[in-house]
């Protein structure tokens, strides 16, 4: 008996890529995290830039697409990537790596923009990103008409975690959710989903149809034994 081997299989590599980076950022931060004053010597090309904007910084414009590569803490990346693991393949299946980035790319840049327009402090992390993944996952569901009651129970956890210990980031979080919301549901319902690879089902001979061809064959083939 033959045993059967096991692969890892990688899934979704834009998820994949999209966690170790971040998960490298954080370490390298950790690394250089100053103990004495506390701050985060990480460089600051991972925090979304506050109002007033710095128009004078080249890096500010970087800065609204790179901040959610960042996280402040370890608990927020788990926080963060314990949805984005769950709910990121299953969307990279669904509309393909390229289309899944583009919407990463965007969400970034409008929760970028807004932060830097109208909030004083600093945004980092993928808040945004795990709102518009929720409320994107969601959009299957508007299609039969239906909203599932675990999909409610979802988001209520998720919004209670981060406004339970109110402070001075819960603005910024509350901002970041509802624009990653918003962004989640326009591409909800203006993406495509890509189409689905399907098996061709192998072609059945009835038995008229064997010997018919095996007919043809020997008569061929004595054709060519006689010339």
């Amino acid at each position: 008996m033959s045993k059967k081997r096991f692969s890892i299989s990688y899934d979704a590599p834009f998820i994949l890529v999209y966690t170790v980076l971040c998960m490298t950022i954080l370490i390298l931060s950790t690394i250089l995290l100053d103990k004495d004053s506390g701050t985060n010597l990480a460089p600051s090309i991972f925090t979304a830039p506050c109002a007033p904007f710095p128009a004078k910084n080249p890096l500010s414009y970087i800065r609204l697409f790179t901040h959610i590569f960042g996280n402040s803490d370890w608990a927020q990346f788990l926080g963060n990537f314990t949805f984005i693991i769950l709910l990121g393949p299953l969307m990279e299946e669904r509309y393909g790596y390229k289309v899944l980035a583009l919407m990463f790319v965007i969400t970034a840049f409008v929760t970028g923009v807004i932060n830097a327009c109208f909030i004083q402090n600093p945004a980092v992390g993928a808040n945004g990103i795990v709102f518009m993944l929720i409320i994107l996952s969601s959009t299957t569901a508007f299609e039969k008409k239906k909203i599932p009651a675990t999909l409610i129970l979802l988001l209520a956890i998720f919004l209670g975690k981060e406004f339970i210990g109110a402070n001075k980031n819960a603005t910024i979080a509350a901002t970041t959710h509802i624009l990653g919301g918003i962004c989640g549901s326009a591409f909800g319902f203006l993406s495509v989903p890509k189409p689905k690879r399907t098996r061709k089902s192998p072609v059945k001979h009835d038995e008229k149809t064997v010997l018919k061809t095996a007919t043809l064959k020997t008569k061929t083939t004595s054709k060519t034994l006689a010339v």
